[in-house]
């Protein structure tokens, strides 16, 4: 028995070191795994800096032919910048909103491309890929707006108000009116929206719904004018031509303003040269700012040396401050550049006049109308200073003149009957005076004027 034991557990034996061994085998060979795995994870880990390592960037667009030095040293600043950081998605985004801002769409879009490459998660690069080729290839625009309008959601909304009118403009109604249902989910009064779902039904010939959305565009300053002409339409095809034409009147308002667009935004914002600045000093010319004016002009001058549009402006603010000796000088600087330029020869002109001397002022009047024969403005001045200068006969022709141009003028009518009045032609003042009456209604003296051209003509004066 004892001899039995001592064999049996010779037996067992083996088996627990078999078992130990093959542990022990185990333990080695998960290490060796584990040790392998952890070596080829230290070798093919890609991070998001060698992932963007691994994008092809292209070369910067060349700039040989900018010619406006302001542009040219804007797009040298941003293409320096994108050669010191070539796979910064953001170097990229901004030199292309800087050739966007300046009509250089291919070289934009080339950029745009690129930075959505190295950065797809942000909705500006195909937002503005899609503006590009709105025209030119309405069909990539349509995917690119698409990546954009799901990047941003619904916050702008211009990618996906943008989105649906193209979808529009090319004839996917359903497809249209999807996108701008998603736009009314977050925001339900959004204008323009509503105004893209009038036009929608109005294409369907669903009427009524058109109306019911125009109920609600019509009232936003952005989209006024275009809902006022939509409604027009949809009134004269159901046959009420007097709401038609309430509705035409009403769209007289100035066109629709820009739909907020924090992205173009950021293009406008890149806006310089000789375009933009113009721009510029027009605004501070009209808002009449006259110093700012002057002193911005005589800047731009440094780059633009040549620029007859830049003079021009300088040349209208010195009249206006009544610095005539250098207004003068400024304009006929512009007459170097154009020599037929209109605008240098009604300005000097109206110098002359402010000087009172009507008949240099005459001179300036009658070339501007002669190369511009339409220039209302030109007649109206012209006649003005021939009545100073006792030519009452030119006055009348020059009024004549202003009236072909532009019918409706009140005050022309009258200043031409009191004229023709003083003339001894009653019949032709009363002609005159009456219209000057009929658009003028508040105007006493022309209602005196004419109840003495009717007691010339014997005729009873019925007012």
């Amino acid at each position: 028995m004892a001899a039995g034991a001592r064999k049996r557990r010779r037996r067992k034996a083996p088996r627990g070191a078999k078992r130990w061994r093959l542990g022990l085998m185990a333990a080695l060979l998960g290490g060796a795994i584990l040790t392998i795995g952890q070596s080829l994870y230290q070798r093919f880990r890609t991070s998001p800096s060698e992932v963007l390592s691994r994008v092809a960037v292209p070369e910067p667009p060349s700039l040989e032919g900018v010619a406006d030095p302001a542009v040219k040293r804007l797009l040298t600043d941003c293409r320096v910048a994108l050669l010191r950081s070539p796979r910064v998605a953001a170097a990229w985004g901004k030199l292309g909103m800087a050739l966007l801002a300046h009509d250089y769409y291919d070289e934009a879009k080339g950029c745009f491309v690129t930075a959505e490459r190295l950065d797809p998660r942000d909705p500006r690069w195909p937002y503005f890929q899609g503006t590009i080729q709105t025209e030119k290839n309405p069909d990539e625009a349509i995917q690119a707006l698409e990546r954009a309008a799901k990047l941003c959601a619904e916050t702008p909304d211009a990618p996906r108000l943008q989105l649906a009118e193209l979808l529009l403009a090319n004839g996917r109604l359903d497809q249209a009116g999807a996108q701008f249902q998603l736009v009314l989910r977050r925001s339900p009064t959004n204008a323009r929206a509503h105004l893209g779902l009038g036009r929608v039904a109005w294409m369907k010939g669903e009427l009524a719904a058109s109306q019911a959305h125009l109920a609600i565009s019509v009232r936003d300053s952005h989209t006024q004018k275009a809902s006022h002409l939509l409604l027009a339409q949809i009134h004269e095809r159901l046959g009420d031509p007097a709401h038609a034409d309430q509705e035409s009147r009403q769209a007289g308002v100035p066109n629709d303003p820009a739909w907020p667009d924090p992205f173009l935004d950021e293009v406008l914002k890149l806006q310089t040269g000789m375009k933009s600045s113009l721009i510029g000093v027009n605004l501070l010319l009209e808002q009449g700012r006259l110093d700012p004016c002057i002193a911005q002009c005589r800047n731009l001058l440094r780059d633009y040396p040549d620029s007859d549009m830049i003079w021009l402006t300088l040349g209208k603010a010195l009249v206006q401050k009544r610095d005539f000796p250098a207004a003068q000088e400024t304009l006929r600087k512009v007459l170097q550049l154009v020599p037929d330029s209109v605008q240098a020869h009604f300005q000097l002109g109206f110098a002359a006049y402010l000087q009172r001397n009507y008949r240099d002022a005459v001179s300036w009047y009658r070339k501007a109308t002669e190369l511009k024969p339409d220039f209302t403005f030109a007649y109206h001045d012209l006649g003005h200073c021939l009545i100073l200068v006792g030519d009452r006969t030119g006055a009348i022709e020059a009024f004549r003149a202003a009236l072909r141009c532009q019918p409706d003028l009140a005050d022309v009518h009258r200043v031409l009957g009191d004229l023709l009045l003083k003339d001894g032609q009653w019949t032709a003042a009363v002609e005159h005076l009456q219209l000057a009456v009929q658009l003028k209604p508040s105007d006493a003296t022309a209602r005196q004027l004419l109840q003495q051209a009717l007691q010339r003509l014997t005729i009873p004066a019925i007012l």
